[in-house]
């Protein structure tokens, strides 16, 4: 707001500076070829087209294909209950959410991106959790006992996501 000369805040400025901590200052300036704009514009609108499919579309708050903070080119940005529980059907949904923008980049470019390495990572941190910690595949129950050497704990199989939805 003083920036722009204006003695009160509105709600633009708040989701503007909210979006900036969290994902980092827009870089309008970085260059970036028509080929990855359409290729981040698939993506993002995968993980958009799979968010509103699960929490309905007044829960997409922002989709954009202009940068955000040191490497991404786009921005997809969903309202959040707070939530200090998530059962197995969250997790999942979120997996699909995190999982819809390489899915996206397959179906239309028929290739894929380094883009999708951090939604990947996030989704398998969470698959891990799943069975490591919250116990909720006790067929693949992972000892996660910090007290136990490296040899004596039980080494987690890799599983397909298919697996994980039955």
């Amino acid at each position: 707001a003083a920036r722009a000369d204006r003695k009160a805040i509105t709600k633009e400025d708040i989701e503007e500076a909210t979006i900036k901590v969290v994902a980092g200052p827009e870089k309008k300036s970085r260059v970036v070829t028509e080929r990855e704009k359409k290729l981040t514009s698939y993506h993002e609108a995968g993980h958009a087209f799979i968010t509103q499919h699960y929490h309905g579309l007044g829960s997409i708050h922002k989709v954009t294909i202009v940068g955000h903070g040191s490497g991404s080119l786009g921005l997809s940005w969903e309202h959040n209950d707070i939530s200090y529980l998530h059962t197995k059907t969250d997790l999942l949904n979120n997996i699909d959410i995190l999982l819809a923008g390489y899915c996206a980049e397959q179906l239309f470019m028929h290739d894929t991106s380094s883009g999708v390495m951090s939604d990947l990572q996030r989704a398998t941190k969470t698959i891990f959790e799943m069975t490591t910690n919250y116990g909720m595949y006790p067929d693949i129950l992972y000892c996660a006992n910090s007290n136990l050497s490296e040899t004596n704990k039980v080494r987690v199989e890799p599983v397909s996501y298919t697996h994980l939805r039955a």
